[in-house]
Order: C-alpha cells, then structure tokens, then sequence
C-alpha cells in the first residue's frame, strides 16, 4: 500500500460543483485519519500570532453563530473565489 497525501481526482469534471468538491475533501480527510481536526461549516473570523507565548490563536464562527477559539503552533490558510456567472474584475479605486 503507499502512501498518496492527495488522492487524484476521480469525479465526471475537471470543475466541479460544490457538494462533490466537498464529498472529496471528507474522503481524503477519512483517508488519512484527520477527519476529526476539520471544522466543516465554520469560518476564520481573526487569527492571532504570540510572539511572547509562540502560539497563534484562531477565533471562529459556526455558520449556526457558534464561536470557538482555537490555538495552533501553525496555521495554512487556503482560500479562493469562484463565481459561476462571471469571473472576479476587482475594482482599483486608481486605476481607470
């Protein structure tokens, strides 16, 4: 058996819609036993870095209004934009 920190793709599209995008994420998290760290349906709402305590600490929000703290030694973030309807067009406020 080896070991694949990412399994391949196997879903019908190559972009796919949310709910098999997620059922992929709950698989591979299964797969490598750390299903339980995830908070689905949660948010970031702050993240803190100690230098004193060499924590950082992560305040969080259910999206039922329920808040948490969380501390870590390491923090990945990983965040995206995807709109079905039309591509992002940031606005500059000085740019024409």
């Amino acid at each position: 058996m080896t070991h694949n920190p990412q399994p391949p793709w196997l879903g019908e599209n190559a972009i796919a819609d949310g709910p098999s995008i997620l059922r992929y994420v709950r698989d591979a998290a299964a797969e490598h036993g750390v299903d339980y760290d995830i908070r689905y349906n949660s948010r970031a709402v702050r993240a803190e870095w100690s230098s004193a305590d060499q924590i950082r600490t992560v305040r969080a929000a259910s999206d039922s209004g329920e808040s948490s703290t969380i501390t870590a030694n390491f923090l990945m973030s990983c965040s995206g934009y995807y709109r079905y309807d039309e591509g992002y067009t940031p606005k500059f406020s000085r740019c024409r």
